[in-house]
């Protein structure tokens, strides 16, 4: 979408200048990935391909339902009622879980409160300097902690074959 990433909208400009400098009478060829998009965005971005570069994209789709998966939602009345229904969500099954929460704030008050209560815990959000972003993340991939507390921004490529459960602990805005 067109407030997503406002860079792109500049890609097929690139990909022409790049095409006429190198004097290339074939076309570069173009693949675009997404997991989330809707089916007017995708609309647009081949609509995009077509009027700017004469690309006929040809779409894939896999279905998003999984048989694999289970869907759960519970209803919480106060703070205090949700982190003891999470505590007990962890401790029903001792397996890799991502919590993701909505706020920065409310990660590290996570974080921090099942640490005090000996959890295994890594957190992660979009505010912190790079290397303890990394640092966060590795602990977490290498297994070194069990639980990772974290905003959306964890959720670009994390790629871990042995995660068991995904919490949202409230949903983003």
């Amino acid at each position: 979408g067109h407030d997503f990433r406002v860079d792109y909208l500049y890609i097929a400009e690139f990909i022409k200048n790049i095409q006429e400098k190198k004097n290339q009478a074939n076309p570069i060829p173009v693949s675009c990935f997404t997991a989330t998009a809707k089916r007017n965005v995708i609309q647009d971005i081949t609509q995009y391909f077509k009027d700017r570069l004469n690309l006929d994209m040809q779409v894939f789709e896999a279905k998003g339902q999984r048989k694999n998966l289970k869907y759960k939602v519970y209803e919480v009345n106060d703070v205090e009622s949700k982190y003891k229904l999470l505590r007990n969500l962890i401790e029903q099954e001792a397996c890799p879980t991502i919590i993701y929460a909505s706020r920065r704030a409310t990660v590290e008050k996570i974080q921090k409160r099942l640490e005090n209560d000996n959890f295994s815990v890594s957190y992660f959000h979009g505010g912190w300097e790079s290397d303890i972003k990394v640092e966060q993340q590795d602990k977490f991939m290498k297994g070194e902690t069990q639980i990772m507390v974290a905003t959306s921004a964890f959720g670009m490529g994390v790629d871990k074959k042995d995660v068991g459960r995904v919490i949202h602990y409230d949903i983003a805005d």
